[in-house]
């Protein structure tokens, strides 16, 4: 009676050995990159977040991206990649998977997180002025480099409208130069014109 008792109680002692114990999914054991208190983890997610989206994350559990919790829960231990390489703490590849990257590789889990906590946040470089071009194109979307629409023909409208003043302007022009050359404008009321019509009259110095 003793020695099945005594069986039972190994048999019971093997059944309730802490899952962590058993590694038998991993050839290896790298070194956790970070510490793995929440402190650190928290600080460490923070960091990527804000290093990624810009802002402060909101930290509401079932926020997806936002919580916080979730993230250090997933990475504050040691568990199997999929190179069967067991590692922790918060990497390059945590990391990835927060920018929303589904396949990843496992090794990045050995490289350190591009932000670090502390680290000043880089900031974005203006790319180049896009193209202007006809409706849908980045004049459209709100891209600063590009030209909207409505402002392209507001500017070819005034363009034409110019193009139409210069043309008159040349024509006057020509008409002026056209006309008689007198030493004074009273010529032109010698010859019966009215004083309306010598109001542009040409005089030689």
């Amino acid at each position: 009676m003793k020695r099945q008792s005594l069986i039972v109680v190994v048999a019971l002692l093997l059944l309730t050995r802490p899952v962590a114990a058993q590694t038998t999914d991993c050839i290896a054991t790298h070194p956790a990159l970070t510490a793995l208190d929440d402190a650190t983890m928290i600080a460490a997610y923070r960091a990527s977040f804000i290093g990624i989206y810009g802002r402060e994350p909101s930290m509401q559990p079932g926020s997806g991206l936002d919580d916080g919790r979730y993230w250090v829960s997933v990475s504050n231990h040691f568990g199997a990649f999929g190179d069967r390489i067991c590692r922790a703490g918060w990497n390059r590849y945590w990391e990835g998977k927060l920018r929303g990257v589904d396949s990843l590789d496992p090794s990045l889990g050995d490289q350190p997180a591009q932000f670090q906590p502390g680290a000043p946040v880089p900031v974005p470089v203006q790319g180049p002025p896009g193209p202007i071009g006809p409706k849908g194109d980045k004049g459209d979307k709100g891209d600063p480099g590009g030209v909207p629409t409505s402002t392209l023909s507001e500017l070819l409208q005034q363009i034409t409208d110019l193009t139409q003043r210069v043309s008159w302007l040349s024509s006057e022009i020509t008409t002026l130069k056209a006309r008689p050359v007198y030493t004074s404008c009273s010529a032109y009321l010698n010859l019966g014109f009215t004083r309306a019509a010598i109001a542009g009259c040409r005089l030689v110095p």
